[in-house]
């Protein structure tokens, strides 16, 4: 079988071509992510163009009207100018920021594809050099060798192997560009509205501060909070730790008063005993 000896690559290096089909996926990540960042960068800032030269332009117009005493006259050409052309240069600024930005997220893009492009000759030469394509041909010729064919099977699971390994570290890198590619939104944090909306609407029922604690009555042994809108004495439960049982017994009376009760008759028999064992001796 020295005829198989061409599977073994000479000049191959496994861990220089993972090197550098990461380094492609973090470029390619890092173009991604730049293109995000433009079309955010563009939106936002001809977003505050239009809202503050709408209102240096109203602004304008104000102070005009002011210092004329809303007649006009005496108005110079220069500010006819500003009230005449300021919604022209608004838009002429605008298009001169989308122009930029087109032109840079453009170039990114082309960047990107070029990289993409170098990425996938990268894994056609590591096939080439990993003879994958034809192993696979000559598996497929020589199919009726046992022996060889389980050789070439080892050997082509080998190659496969790393190729699927390098393959799949590629496209994690490329997912995690695309679930980075958008901004983070920040947390959301209750404001004043929020309160405002409790004290009208009511505050969350099936929050923990706003639900009592069950305590047995008779070991004092926490067991949870009790549903939302019920005290613990309408609540009918066991205790785990003693076995006592807690909440409204058959007669509709609340357990902790029947044991209170209960713990008065006892003192009041065990006085009452008492009394008459006195009253014999």
């Amino acid at each position: 079988m020295a005829w198989l000896s061409f599977l073994k690559s000479k000049d191959f290096d496994p861990a220089q071509f993972e090197r550098e089909l990461a380094e492609l996926a973090r470029r390619i990540t890092a173009k991604e992510r730049n293109v995000s960042k433009y079309t955010y960068q563009a939106k936002q800032l001809r977003r505050i163009v239009l809202i503050y030269g709408i209102l240096i332009y109203f602004a304008h117009i104000t102070l005009l009207a002011l210092t004329t005493h809303m007649t006009y006259t005496n108005v110079s050409p220069i500010q006819w100018a500003g009230v005449a052309g300021g919604p022209i240069l608004i838009v002429l600024f605008m298009k001169a920021i989308a122009s930029f930005y087109n032109m840079r997220i453009e170039r990114t893009q082309t960047s990107a594809q070029q990289l993409k492009e170098e990425h996938s000759e990268k894994i056609e030469e590591l096939k080439e050099k990993t003879k994958f394509s034809s192993t696979q041909a000559l598996l497929n010729r020589f199919a009726d060798g046992g022996d060889l064919n389980a050789k070439v099977d080892e050997e082509l699971a080998e190659k496969q192997r790393q190729l699927d390994e390098i393959k799949k570290m590629s496209l994690e890198q490329e997912r995690a560009a695309k679930e980075f590619s958008a901004y983070p939104q920040q947390g959301y944090k209750r404001s004043w509205i929020d309160t405002i909306v409790d004290g009208v609407v009511g505050s969350d029922e099936l929050s923990p501060n706003n639900r009592f604690a069950l305590i047995c009555q008779h070991c004092l042994a926490h067991n949870g909070l009790a549903p939302p809108g019920q005290t613990p004495d309408a609540i009918k439960y066991r205790c785990p730790s003693c076995g006592f049982l807690n909440g409204v017994s058959v007669d509709g009376t609340p357990t902790s008063a029947t044991l209170s009760s209960d713990v008065t008759d006892t003192k009041t028999t065990k006085t009452t005993t008492d009394d008459e064992e006195l009253t014999t001796n």
